[in-house]
């Protein structure tokens, strides 16, 4: 865990937020180029590529408080300063506004899914190496040789104290550079196949590797939040992806 990068003088700078907009700007210039490549405008993505990153941040914060309501109830204040993000919560939102946005310039949503989703991907790898060295986002104890401890004064160890955890985070990471490596490489097909396949890797790797988490509530019967929501996006994903190649 390292959850400061460096410090200039009174300033920190933090690794995990810092790590967040590495991944947004990545992503956004794989985005950007897989658009011109289309012969989309580049004001279009920019754009929506901004839609995306307002939505996002947004739809973050709320989805996380919204599990986290006895908390802020008593600190609202602190909805837009206390760490904590859902990334769900921000796919969601941002999934939202890049539709509205999209239908009112007449562009197709399917399309532009095509274009953003390995960005998602490699964001999320990204992502998830900043969570990692912030501490959040951990696991359950495990007695595999690569469980890793973390410090007094981290989440993880308030809640497991210094027995090894999975690193839950860097399992996220590697499953996501496998979906990026997939989708960039994707032949191109009718539109939503890219995006379509996105849901549906990224929903059933989530759902195996929350069984190693261990910072997130159980809301249904053994599953929690994470696992709940990958269900019903990776069945929308196989129930679109169907009928696109039917109709097609």
């Amino acid at each position: 865990m390292y959850p400061t990068l460096f410090k200039i003088g009174s300033l920190y700078i933090y690794s995990r937020e810092t790590f967040l907009l590495f991944a947004f700007i990545v992503g956004a210039l794989i985005a950007r180029r897989r658009g011109l490549s289309v012969r989309i405008t580049q004001k279009i993505i920019i754009e929506l590529i901004i839609c995306i990153f307002f939505s996002s941040l947004v739809g973050a914060r709320l989805f996380y408080a919204l599990f986290n309501l006895d908390w802020y109830v008593v600190h609202p204040k602190e909805l837009f300063l206390r760490g904590g993000a859902s990334f769900y919560g921000g796919l969601l939102l941002s999934l939202g506004v890049s539709f509205l946005y999209l239908y009112k310039r007449g562009f197709s949503f399917l399309l532009m899914g095509d274009i953003f989703a390995p960005s998602l991907a490699i964001g999320e790898t990204i992502g998830r190496i900043g969570c990692f060295l912030g501490g959040c986002c951990y696991g359950k104890p495990t007695a595999l040789p690569w469980g890793v401890t973390f410090p007094l004064s981290s989440f993880p160890y308030q809640h497991f104290g210094d027995i090894p955890l999975h690193p839950t985070q860097l399992y996220l990471a590697m499953a996501n550079i496998c979906i990026f490596l997939l989708l960039y490489r994707m032949k191109p097909g009718y539109e939503g196949k890219t995006f379509f396949s996105y849901l549906i890797l990224h929903s059933a790797f989530r759902f195996m590797i929350e069984f190693t988490n261990g910072s997130s509530p159980y809301i249904l019967f053994d599953l929690n939040i994470p696992q709940t929501i990958a269900i019903f996006i990776g069945m929308s994903g196989v129930i679109l992806f169907s009928r696109r190649v039917r109709n097609n």
